[in-house]
């Protein structure tokens, strides 16, 4: 199997499209060399990568978040919640939270208040809480066996203390 071919054709499929593409390549994987799989799997809930120029900010707090988090929960979780391989879900990768990058500044970050402010840091506690929540709830309800990883941040770059504070009760372990 040639990976770097895999990634270049998956790269400009949608978010869909590129996660089962992966699963299929896992499983191709496992099969040609007969033993056991063990997969973390990425839950397309947001995304708000860093590098890319045209993603979307979803509102946390409508109806419409939660019924995607929960048909996005369904249609992933359903079917592998007895699965012995799994080892869990995360979501995003390197969500653009609260800085920007050159190339995607014209979109901004999905705060725009500042986060060194009082109000910058209940507003990012707020938002993330509620994201958290929301996603944490609907794999839950389709899955209570897995380990849930949230968002899978950039190692290099600052993460806001209340984004994790916001993010603990709902995730069982932070992923880099």
């Amino acid at each position: 199997l040639d990976a770097s071919r895999f990634v270049l054709e998956v790269s400009a499929e949608k978010p869909e499209m590129r996660a089962k593409k992966l699963e299929l390549m896992i499983e191709k994987v496992y099969r040609k060399h007969n033993g056991p799989r063990y997969a973390v799997l990425s839950l397309p809930f947001m995304e708000s990568r860093q590098w890319e120029k045209h993603t979307v900010h979803y509102d946390f707090f409508s109806d419409d978040w939660v019924e995607r988090c929960d048909y996005i929960a369904r249609v992933h979780c359903s079917e592998r919640s007895d699965d012995p391989n799994l080892i869990g879900y995360f979501y995003s990768n390197c969500p653009t939270w609260t800085h920007d990058r050159v190339e995607n500044k014209w979109r901004g970050p999905i705060l725009i208040e500042e986060v060194g402010s009082e109000t910058g840091r209940d507003e990012l506690r707020a938002l993330a809480q509620q994201y958290f929540k929301t996603t944490h709830d609907a794999i839950r309800r389709h899955d209570k066996h897995h380990l849930i990883f949230g968002d899978h941040y950039e190692a290099n770059t600052h993460i806001a203390m209340p984004l994790i504070e916001a993010a603990k009760p709902y995730i069982d372990i932070l992923s880099f």
